[in-house]
């Protein structure tokens, strides 16, 4: 296992660690609001017979856009020059620990997330009302545009048709007519009639690309990872 992928617990918690994709769909598989959380760090000293003492960095906020940057926010802060892990262990032993906060809603059995082999048609509604709560912009208008029509864009309009958003037409500058039974538009028509929309959904691992255009809604892409059993 990739050590820039795990955190926490290595030193100071029987040599388990916590990898921050699972904790994410802990979330998501139990439907449980992400509301926040803290980073610190810890600097386990061994001059003094086994792990005796210890320095603890004062912990920072994370700055989250609910869980949809999550996992980015935590490899950016894994990746800092200044975190103590990049410290000779003549320093001592380093730890990372993050602090989540979630809110338990409905009273249900807890649910393990665990990866089922299935297709991407189901897989994908798979939390999907727990993702949208956590990973998206608040619906207030009910109406979405997809981008890209073609087998990613499918997969999006299956996650939206079961968080029960109305999809008004898909978006996409390399093909014209309809797909799924709805229209297709260009950027450039989108562009003119956006303030309609809550947000512009992107499939998984959609080849296309959302830059450089003149988009001033929220664009959200989802990641397969999120759904699971």
């Amino acid at each position: 296992m990739s050590g820039d992928r795990l955190w926490g617990g290595g030193f100071c918690q029987g040599w388990f660690n916590y990898h921050h994709y699972k904790i994410l769909q802990l979330c998501f598989a139990n439907n449980y609001l992400l509301l926040g959380g803290y980073i610190n760090e810890y600097l386990h000293c061994t001059t003094k017979g086994k792990f005796a003492n210890y320095d603890r960095r004062e912990a920072e906020k994370l700055q989250l856009d609910g869980g949809y940057n999550f996992i980015s926010t935590v490899e950016s802060y894994m990746g800092r020059k200044d975190s103590w892990r990049y410290l000779s262990l003549d320093n001592g032993l380093p730890s990372v620990s993050v602090t989540l906060m979630f809110l338990k809603q409905g009273d249900k059995p807890f649910n393990t997330p665990l990866f089922y082999y299935d297709s991407n048609e189901i897989t994908i509604k798979r939390n999907a009302k727990s993702v949208l709560q956590n990973c998206f912009p608040k619906v207030t208008k009910n109406n979405i545009a997809i981008f890209g029509a073609a087998y990613a864009g499918e997969l999006a309009k299956i996650f939206a048709d079961c968080c029960e958003i109305k999809v008004s037409c898909f978006i996409d500058d390399m093909k014209s007519g309809v797909h799924c039974g709805l229209p297709i538009i260009s950027f450039g028509e989108f562009e003119k009639i956006q303030e309609q929309f809550d947000f512009v959904l992107v499939g998984p691992s959609q080849s296309g690309d959302v830059a450089n255009r003149n988009i001033k809604i929220p664009v959200r892409q989802l990641d397969m990872f999120w759904f699971v059993g």
